[in-house]
């Protein structure tokens, strides 16, 4: 087999794979032979079928298969052992046709694949100005909003007929064009979403307060009872299907219907909480839920908030941590103004996002270049801080991310049990275990990136924090 690498203009490359039959004759008659004794064939006994006869019947596709496996871990096996730097995978420039297999095995078999070649470069730590690293202090605000949470979790529930300031609504949006009301569809609890009817009629919405910033997406609402069909403006959530989709509980498809048809909202339940009195039973159910060691005696309110505030930063310092990565891997990208083999990656993409147009890729590849910058950085990182990932790092960031989720779902921390089953379920998902490494890896990367360049620690409330980033998502 003779291989050889053409460097183009671009940061492309061709490579270039000629087997001669030497190379392939043996493997490939080993390959019809060991078919021929699995099949039954009239006429003949069981294993012994003419060589000639099997070329016949299956020895094209048996030979096509075979060469195009070999080509395929050559073709690898050089890329390794080169230690190419290549980008997206190698496309094939020509295609063969079954006329160019030939079962004589006289002809050399000639394959060439484009590479996209990474660039040569330096990863510097030098950005200019720096993003603010944020240490969080919980106050009075933003602890008595959480504190109201606890109250509506433990508070009482009616299913009025009425609705009222505060109350949760679900109803469900019917399409006007469609010139006949939907069917009742099941009804869903908070947080839950509920599938659109088959015939596409109308698309079940919860609106929740605790969720919905804007209350004037109430008004219409306010002093109506079940059954009743109001106008309600969407656009008053928000205005891009993604966001409202996401407020929603519904999908994205969904939410676009709801910005561009006209639709009737139909009331189907409402849900009021009668929020809990704070008082020492209170200050225990929450303390009970959140698994908080307390001796006999009962907490007082100064307890109690100074316990909650405890619980509520360790996230808050965890959501800080995130913000600040954001702000410096978009640092880290900006400083590196790489030259990448853009057309060799659009025509990549393109042959391998068949579901999307040339138009599509186009779009999206300026967010697909900063995000293969960020990954090519991000590896002379990984050798510069010598960056390791091990096992106990990833069980942990997995019990972490299920317990986060459980809890939500749940109103309270799951068991042991629980989890364990949880975890044992989710390492079977070798995408999801991959997405959990890569999360271990980055935040490790910018954890060390963070300790060289030593960003200035800015103190902020939690309630300017989060309005803060609440404002840029809106925003972006």
């Amino acid at each position: 087999m003779n291989i050889s690498l053409q460097h183009k203009e671009n940061l492309t490359a061709d490579l270039t794979f000629t087997l001669e039959p030497a190379d392939y004759k043996d493997k490939v008659t080993a390959k019809i032979k060991e078919y021929g004794k699995q099949i039954n064939l009239p006429g003949f006994r069981k294993g012994k079928i003419p060589l000639g006869v099997l070329k016949k019947m299956v020895g094209t596709s048996i030979m096509i298969e075979e060469i195009n496996q070999m080509v395929s871990q050559n073709l690898y096996d050089y890329i390794n052992e080169k230690e190419l730097d290549v980008l997206g995978d190698p496309v094939p420039q020509s295609q063969m046709k079954e006329e160019d297999f030939d079962l004589s095995f006289q002809s050399d078999l000639t394959f060439v694949f484009e590479v996209g070649l990474a660039p040569e470069f330096e990863a510097t730590t030098k950005f200019g100005d720096l993003p603010p690293r944020y240490q969080i202090k919980v106050d009075e605000t933003f602890l008595e909003k959480e504190i109201g949470i606890y109250q509506d979790r433990f508070g009482e529930s009616s299913t009025p007929e009425d609705v009222a300031k505060g109350d949760i609504v679900f109803g469900q949006a019917n399409f006007e064009e469609e010139g006949e009301e939907a069917e009742p569809v099941e009804e869903a609890t908070e947080g839950e979403e509920v599938a659109e009817e088959d015939d596409n009629k109308g698309i079940y919405v919860p609106l929740n307060p605790n969720r919905l910033e804007n209350e004037a997406i109430f008004a219409s609402l306010e002093g109506k009872n079940v059954g009743d069909k109001v106008d309600v403006d969407y656009k008053l959530i928000a205005d891009e299907p993604q966001a409202l989709a996401d407020l929603l509980f519904i999908d994205v498809e969904q939410a676009t219907e709801l910005l561009e048809k006209p639709s009737k909202y139909e009331i189907k339940r409402v849900n009021r909480v009668v929020k809990a009195e704070v008082n020492e039973e209170f200050y225990g159910k929450v303390a009970e839920s959140l698994k908080w060691e307390v001796g006999e005696e009962p907490l007082t309110e100064e307890d109690f908030k100074a316990r909650l505030s405890e619980s509520v930063l360790g996230n808050l310092e965890k959501n800080a941590r995130v913000y600040f990565h954001n702000k410096l891997t978009d640092k880290v990208i900006d400083a590196h103004d790489l030259e990448l083999p853009d057309t060799f990656l659009k025509n990549w993409l393109v042959k391998t996002n068949e579901n999307k147009t040339e138009e599509d890729i186009e779009n999206e590849y300026p967010d697909f270049k900063r995000s293969l910058t960020w990954t090519l950085v991000e590896g002379k990182l990984i050798k510069k801080y010598d960056v390791k990932v091990n096992d106990d790092e990833i069980d942990d960031r997995l019990k972490q991310n299920l317990l986060g989720n459980l809890t939500m779902q749940m109103g309270s921390e799951p068991d042991e049990a629980l989890l364990k089953s949880y975890m044992e379920y989710m390492k079977q998902d070798q995408n999801s275990m991959q997405g959990i490494f890569r999360q271990v890896l980055s935040e490790k990367v910018l954890t060390a990136l963070e300790e060289e360049i030593g960003p200035e620690v800015t103190e902020i409330d939690a309630t300017d924090f989060m309005n803060l980033v609440d404002e840029e998502r809106k925003n972006n």
